[in-house]
């Protein structure tokens, strides 16, 4: 299926990235800027960058080609008998799936995505944390907060790193943490939210 729509590039936005951000797709999509190729976006989930093809203040023409692409072209049925059906692969839900926006950042160094591991048993909690744009050799920090609604509870601060410490394009630090509430199924209102943001060597 083909999506479009026009666009216009706010004028603040001038100096800054600015990006496509698709939430969910499924399974694959090429997206189009004025007629021209500009990325592709893979199932899940993905971002294109548009700085270069996108002026701010100006208006533009959007355009994704979106795949439903199964994980096999031919899939085995056992629903019937002990003996295998060879059928034709399908996808439930097929083309976008979620949210699509606009998103403008600063072009320096910045966050993408944040995953957070914990452990009862050894009272950790590991920050994983997505960065993009890092100066060679510059210094670098994460910095996490815990809040119960809105009250912090707990504050981390990881150990210098560099872009040559980063591994898959993550930085990770781990923490001992063990909160004062637990969740569990007849405690669903236990809940914490973490914010976490990177710091260059001046704190900033």
């Amino acid at each position: 299926a083909w999506y479009e729509r026009t666009i216009t590039i706010p004028r603040d936005w001038t100096g800054r990235r600015i990006s496509l951000e698709v939430e969910y797709r499924n399974s694959y999509a090429i997206v189009h800027v004025d007629g021209r190729q500009v990325g592709q976006i893979r199932f899940p989930a993905g971002q294109v960058d548009l700085s270069g093809v996108v002026r701010p203040g100006a208006t533009h023409v959007l355009s994704l080609f979106v795949v439903a692409m199964p994980l096999r072209a031919v899939m085995e049925s056992y629903n019937n008998t002990n003996t295998a059906v060879e059928q034709q692969g399908r996808v439930e839900r097929r083309g976008l799936c979620g949210d699509v926006w606009l998103v403008a950042e600063p072009t320096g160094a910045r966050l993408g995505t944040v995953k957070l591991d914990t452990s009862f048993r050894r009272s950790e909690v590991t920050f994983r944390a997505e960065v993009k744009g890092l100066a060679v050799g510059s210094h670098y920090r994460l910095h996490a907060r815990i809040l119960e609604q809105g009250r912090q509870v707990a504050e981390f601060a990881g150990p210098d790193f560099t872009d040559a410490d980063v591994t898959d394009g993550y930085a990770t630090f781990t923490a001992s943490w063990k909160p004062p509430k637990l969740w569990d199924i007849h405690t669903p209102e236990n809940q914490y939210e973490a914010q976490v943001s990177l710091l260059d060597a001046a704190g900033r």
